[in-house]
């Protein structure tokens, strides 16, 4: 789950939640919208079986489509890069940038336990804010949410100091 606050200058700040997907490959990973991923893949079937407006129309309306519609590739189109898709109204978009990577600092002592893994806390300033993320040594794998990746373990939880970005790991499968 990502709750995430859209628009910061409001106070209160009014968050919203939205499941996302980490799918994790030998040497590239994606992290995307799963209801944007549900209403594209409902779309594209209904392109196929060329459906009227009206029928696409209907099986939209009974969906939910998200708020986001970005999805962050690391390592694609090649290793060392976060490829970032996006859309604004019909056009598409892609920005390449290096792959730079939090300068994390283990807290000592720090356990936690997660989807039933035991996990210790790191933190780092990077992009701007200051982060803490839970990882489980069990699952070596060094990816987690967004851009946050570079620990000896998966991140199975993460937070930005103002909880305007809150990353929850609530199921995986293999």
């Amino acid at each position: 789950e990502m709750t995430f606050v859209v628009d910061t200058t409001r106070t209160p700040y009014i968050p919203e939640k939205e499941t996302m997907i980490l799918q994790i490959g030998k040497s590239t990973s994606l992290f995307f919208s799963y209801p944007s991923f549900r209403s594209d893949s409902i779309l594209n079937d209904d392109f196929a079986k060329n459906a009227s407006q009206a029928t696409i129309n209907e099986h939209l309306s009974h969906v939910d489509c998200g708020r986001i519609y970005w999805s962050l590739y690391k390592n694609y189109p090649k290793k060392g890069t976060f490829t970032l898709l996006d859309a604004i109204g019909m056009d598409r978009y892609s920005c390449t940038e290096s792959l730079k990577l939090p300068e994390w600092k283990i807290i000592a002592d720090s356990t936690k336990t997660i989807l039933g893994y035991s996990c210790h806390l790191a933190t780092a300033i990077y992009k701007g804010r200051k982060w803490s993320a839970w990882y489980a040594e069990d699952i070596p794998l060094s990816e987690g949410p967004w851009k946050l990746c570079g620990l000896p373990g998966l991140i199975l939880s993460a937070y930005d100091a103002q909880h305007q970005y809150i990353f929850a790991a609530n199921g995986m499968e293999q």
